[in-house]
């Protein structure tokens, strides 16, 4: 079987390294501005991140976490996870919250019940904690006049 060296340009993650408990902190990150937008726990973070990428409205969190994340990448922002293993992964998410306490994350946002509630009724609430706590990097002008 033939090996190649890592692809210049690609992080790598060891998975082995994310079993168990973890906490991580979700951040929108934009030149040398890396803001805090969610902090959560999990036994399995990386299924986890993928239930954010899907962002089905039948999952408050995942919907709240995914929709957010697109929304502030049409705004040119990126969206970077650090993850950190935990014997005790629930007491350091609340230590995260509470060192992230200084700016509004996505934690304080309150849920819904997906089966009454309205979809575009809750991604308005999404779009309006976007717009009061982000830049559009779009609406820059950069003409210089």
């Amino acid at each position: 079987m033939e090996t190649t060296g890592k692809p210049t340009g690609t992080k790598w993650i060891n998975l082995t390294d994310y079993t168990g408990g973890v906490a991580y902190v979700i951040y929108a990150a934009r030149g040398d501005d890396k803001i805090p937008i969610y902090v959560g726990e999990s036994e399995k973070v990386i299924a986890r991140l993928g239930d954010y990428v899907r962002a089905q409205f039948g999952a408050p969190t995942d919907f709240k976490v995914g929709r957010t994340a697109r929304l502030l990448e049409e705004r040119g922002y990126e969206i970077l996870v650090e993850i950190e293993k935990t014997p005790d992964r629930r007491a350091r998410e609340r230590e995260l919250i509470e060192k992230h306490g200084d700016r509004p994350l996505l934690n304080s946002i309150a849920s819904y019940d997906y089966k009454t509630a309205n979809e575009d009724e809750y991604l308005s609430v999404l779009e309006e904690y976007v717009r009061e706590n982000f830049s559009d990097s779009r609406s820059v002008d950069t003409c210089g006049d």
